[in-house]
């Protein structure tokens, strides 16, 4: 585990070989990223205003990536209650929705540039 990694609670316990009482994610890398893009898309709406659209596919596929502990990930993912479920779907989100507000923070202050890393996008007056 490292300073990164991210502990989650589990409100319901899940008994496997072991009791599983947390969840530990490890921030995304490179080679987690590359292949699938982010776990969410930003579409325009017919008002001028943007909806955020979640990748299902996508967020299984980092939850499945990003558990570091436990390592029964079939008792894990097979027994996990909505609750915890929603927690884990909100860190992974968080991962990239965080690291693009940071990203536009440093962007803002060297530049004036609207784009956008993966945070909410920036719209601008035509």
């Amino acid at each position: 585990m490292t300073k990164e990694d991210l502990t989650i609670k589990l409100k319901k316990v899940i008994t496997g070989h072991t009791v599983i009482r947390e969840v530990v994610l490890r921030e995304p890398v490179a080679n987690d990223i590359l292949p699938m893009g982010f776990p969410y898309s930003w579409q325009p709406t017919a008002y001028g205003g943007m909806l955020f659209i979640e990748n299902n596919a996508a967020i299984q596929y980092y939850a499945e990536r990003l558990v570091v502990e436990p390592y029964d990930k079939i008792a894990l993912f097979s027994q996990m209650g909505l609750e915890d479920t929603l927690v884990l779907r909100a860190k992974i989100l968080g991962f990239f929705l965080e690291a693009g507000t940071k990203s536009e923070t440093t962007e803002n202050s060297s530049t004036s540039s609207s784009s956008t890393f993966g945070g909410a996008p920036q719209m601008s007056a035509a």
